[in-house]
């Protein structure tokens, strides 16, 4: 008989975006749990029998991912638990709003268009390559840059609410003015504090832990992708893939 204990324990994980398996404690419980979820087909059937019940379903899982649970709009779990605590939740909305488009540009940076983006989930062993904290924004304000190009005739009297986020990013400093270091204020740190952020609830790897902020790189994980699929539909994300892919062709 299914223990239900565990089924509510492996979805309480599930369900906080800040929750990773792991080697010790209640990641080792998590990693345990996901693992049976995978080889043990009455449990995984009363785990998704349960998430059905609150219009929820799992889109991937294993003993190193967890669980990717996708809530559907009418889902009472429409978002994780956890996002209050992440570094991009705070602030205000404008800030927030940047920080989501450095998730969006780091995933289709990776990903111009023409890439399968599926084939590179469904083969565990394929990984990206690392990024550094100037690469990506040196991207996002090369793409910023080229609509803001687009744009020339947009009134400079636009509210908040009216003023398109690629404006915001050109409206601000790359780096400090006095010593190009990384600073408040300045896009880079807000790159550094969102890949770092990533980094701390497992959907990233700082493979550049002894270095300053401003030379940090970091390796995005699948499970990164995996829990912001969504975007694979969204137009910014669209528009920066065929943002890679025109690099890509200037480049060779």
């Amino acid at each position: 008989m299914t223990d239900l204990v565990d089924v509510g324990r492996l979805i309480g994980y599930a369900t906080d975006i800040t929750r990773t398996p792991g080697a010790s404690g209640a990641g080792a419980d998590y990693r345990h749990l996901a693992q049976r979820y995978v080889i043990d087909g009455e449990f995984r059937t009363a785990v998704d029998e349960v998430l059905d019940g609150v219009d929820c379903e799992v889109t991937d899982a294993s003993e190193d991912v967890g669980l990717i649970i996708y809530p559907r709009p009418s889902s009472p779990w429409a978002w994780p638990t956890g996002t209050g605590d992440l570094a991009w939740n705070k602030g205000d909305a404008d800030d927030r709003a940047a920080r989501m488009l450095v998730i969006v540009a780091l995933l289709a940076r990776h990903f111009p268009t023409g890439i399968d983006i599926e084939s590179f989930l469904d083969d565990p062993q394929r990984s990206q390559l690392p990024i550094s904290v100037q690469e990506l924004e040196q991207y996002i304000r090369d793409f910023c840059e080229q609509q803001q190009a687009g744009r020339a005739d947009m009134p400079s009297d636009l509210s908040d609410d009216d003023t398109p986020l690629w404006a915001w990013w050109t409206s601000r400093d790359a780096y400090s003015k006095t010593d190009h270091a990384i600073s408040r204020g300045t896009t880079s740190y807000l790159v550094y504090k969102t890949l770092d952020g990533l980094a701390e609830i497992g959907l990233t790897l700082d493979t550049t832990r002894d270095k300053p902020a401003e030379r940090k790189r970091y390796r995005m994980k699948r499970r990164l992708l995996l829990q912001y699929r969504d975007f694979l539909m969204n137009p910014l994300f669209n528009a920066l893939r065929e943002h890679t892919a025109s690099l890509e062709t200037t480049e060779n």
